[in-house]
């Protein structure tokens, strides 16, 4: 998928920015990104842009799972390997990772991915009791677990990734100042 398929999709979920509360069970768009194998999916609204590989700036005292700052159109953004996020092993160097450029709290974020697929539409059968089966690092970042037919499909919480959480937080006191 090119970066203006991309970037289209992304326009198009922000008409219907409402995607985060269905109540009625409606469908959600994500985008399907590829982590080791494991297909996750992100909220087509949350997506800014998808990018080739960028040069990382390394960021000293910063927690393992901030692979660096990149600059992107003159604005700084922080790079989360999700590997390491969701306690994955890596045999492919985050410099040779697709970047998934993500808006949360009005900052920009790259999350580094393996690969990215099709825009999908998510309907209401997720399945609970697959999430309830996930281990402790995917639970926390998950929305919701879907069936897809090529296997599981895990709808991450970008909030989650990138907010605080307890003891995994990006944004603490230690690293803020």
């Amino acid at each position: 998928m090119s970066d203006i398929e991309i970037r289209n999709a992304a326009e198009a979920g922000n008409d219907a920015a409402g995607l985060s509360a269905e109540p009625d069970g409606a469908q959600i768009d994500a985008v399907v990104i590829h982590i080791r194998g494991h297909l996750f999916g992100i909220r087509v609204g949350l997506v800014r842009d998808v990018l080739s590989p960028h040069p990382l700036t390394f960021v000293h005292r910063a927690p393992p799972e901030v692979a660096g700052l990149l600059n992107l159109r003159g604005r700084i953004v922080t790079a989360i390997n999700l590997h390491v996020r969701l306690g994955l092993s890596s045999e492919i160097s985050v410099h040779e990772r697709l970047h998934v450029v993500v808006e949360s709290g009005g900052e920009l974020y790259a999350l580094l991915v393996d690969r990215v697929g099709d825009v999908i539409s998510l309907g209401a059968e997720e399945s609970p009791r697959a999430k309830a089966q996930l281990n402790r690092d995917w639970e926390a970042a998950a929305e919701g677990v879907f069936a897809l037919e090529g296997g599981l499909l895990v709808l991450l919480d970008v909030s989650q990734i990138i907010g605080s959480r307890a003891g995994l937080g990006l944004v603490t006191e230690e690293h803020a100042a």
